[in-house]
């Protein structure tokens, strides 16, 4: 059933409600961070260290997905792609760390500091050798996207505790919106890269429909707690981005997965 859906070029679709709401919140985000630099530098540095980890999480996230896809494949072609893919992350990484060369997270405290320094020194740092790994075979497509999601979740962990450091309500309250669309953006990536392995087999296995109903679980989750933290012209921006067409085709696609999905299930 799921090699008649035609997903290859559906999936693209998969992320485009929340990659709107990501690149407006994380456009947003930038322009307050010149608003709050007229109050503290410490306020400034947070919020720049936000952008930086969230945008390194966006290309991690696509790391993740085309190293699924190249484990599976074996392809020149996926390879080459995510050879691609690793060259933007790289970017990101220098220019995170190039943030923190000045920031001083002691200062927000012990347990801020220590998530912080796992995350960067941790998980990050770990992503050479990972990398390594992968290119000589020695980890499978399980084994290596479990290390992107650490590595994000770490990350992810850091942006989430930035909100209760400042002390501009305003700019904590956008910090929590966009926080949850990250959150929210993280497992719909992992959703889509769960769902480009299913496709490439033609059916699920295992607990895949599990996971992907977990997904979509935490997602609506997200959304929701998303919708608690929003202004009303967040929401506005939000609520035109969910009723667009590409929006319809992503829900479409995901019933159509569902179904296939549950099929399998009760047969088992």
């Amino acid at each position: 059933m799921l090699s008649k859906i035609a997903i290859k070029w559906k999936l693209t679709v998969m992320l485009a409600v929340p990659m709107l709401g990501l690149l407006f919140f994380a456009q947003d985000f930038v322009m307050d961070t010149y608003r709050v630099s007229s109050q503290t530098t410490g306020l400034r540095d947070l919020a720049e260290t936000g952008v930086e980890i969230a945008d390194l999480v966006h290309q991690a996230q696509e790391e993740r997905r085309l190293t699924s896809n190249y484990l599976d494949s074996h392809s020149p072609e996926d390879r080459e792609a995510l050879l691609r893919q690793r060259v933007r992350t790289d970017s990101e990484v220098t220019m995170l760390r190039h943030q923190l060369t000045e920031f001083k997270p002691v200062q927000y405290g012990k347990a801020f500091a220590a998530d912080l320094d796992s995350a960067v020194n941790g998980h990050l740092a770990a992503l050479p050798s990972r990398r390594a790994d992968i290119d000589r075979h020695a980890i499978g497509a399980d084994e290596a996207v479990a290390y992107y999601v650490e590595l994000d979740r770490s990350m992810l962990d850091v942006v989430a505790q930035l909100a209760f450091l400042g002390d501009d309500a305003e700019w904590s309250r956008q910090l929590r919106a966009f926080n949850m669309i990250l959150q929210t953006t993280d497992r719909l990536g992992r959703q889509r890269a769960l769902v480009t392995r299913v496709a490439r087999r033609g059916r699920f296995e295992n607990s895949e429909y599990e996971e992907f109903v977990g997904l979509s679980r935490e997602a609506r989750t997200y959304i929701a707690l998303f919708r608690t933290a929003a202004s009303d012209s967040e929401m506005e921006i939000y609520t035109t981005a969910a009723k667009s067409e590409a929006a319809a085709a992503a829900d479409s696609m995901r019933r159509q997965v569902a179904a296939a999905g549950a099929a399998h299930a009760a047969v088992r």
